[in-house]
């Protein structure tokens, strides 16, 4: 939030839930990796964790966004997906526009992928193909016909699946930090640079206080 510029380079790639990977998509990063977690977690509802994420990209708006689609990765990604050779590089002001051009590459359409048509809902750019100008290549040389998209499998049990379950899997499944209690020297630096504001000191040793575990642990 203290920057004067913040430029987004995403890979271009599919995701087994977001259907897409994008400008959008990517700012999720510069959030702490516990809140990550914890938001996979509290936001179960595929489309109420879009929101989540345009809510993310539209408070640190970037200044130019670049995806990399030099080598993409197409099916089930991030965890099953395949690399492919792409020979594309995507870049724009507007982050929805470039989502929904790249994604309209590999036969997606804006409202195919939920962070697009969220933010495109908001106003935060434009998702329409028709309204949008490419320079450059010509689009229709460089849609690819036969990219593999991930299958809607993964996204339709996330919807049946009751909350609680995938909520209790998430939270047993997901990594902790934890304190070395013989190596701490209690010197409080842990305190000072945790981007969470996780850590704290407990008599002469530091303590995590993950957002997950209540009340507050330390982890040994």
């Amino acid at each position: 939030m203290e920057t004067d510029v913040i430029i987004n380079l995403p890979k271009f790639k599919t995701h087994s839930l977001n259907v897409f990977t994008g400008g959008i998509k990517n700012m999720y990063g510069i959030i702490p990796a516990g809140l990550r977690r914890r938001f996979h977690s509290d936001y179960l509802n595929l489309d109420d964790f879009a929101q989540m994420l345009v809510d993310i990209y539209a408070a640190a708006k970037p200044a130019l966004n670049i995806i990399d689609g030099i080598m993409a990765m197409e099916g089930e990604c991030p965890g099953s997906g395949v690399i492919r050779n792409l020979g594309l590089v995507l870049a724009s002001r507007d982050g929805v526009a470039l989502d929904a051009v790249a994604g309209g590459i590999i036969g997606l359409k804006p409202e195919d992928v939920f962070t697009t048509r969220a933010a495109g809902a908001r106003g935060l750019g434009m998702c329409d193909l028709q309204k949008i100008d490419v320079e450059g290549e010509l689009f229709a040389s460089q849609v690819v016909s036969d990219f593999k998209l991930p299958a809607a499998g993964y996204r339709t049990a996330m919807k049946h699946t009751p909350r609680g379950i995938v909520k209790y899997v998430l939270e047993q499944t997901s990594p902790r930090p934890r304190v070395k209690r013989k190596n701490c020297t209690a010197c409080a630096k842990c305190v000072k640079i945790c981007p969470a504001g996780a850590a704290t000191m407990m008599g002469k040793t530091s303590a995590i206080n993950d957002k997950n575990l209540h009340p507050l642990h330390v982890l040994s």
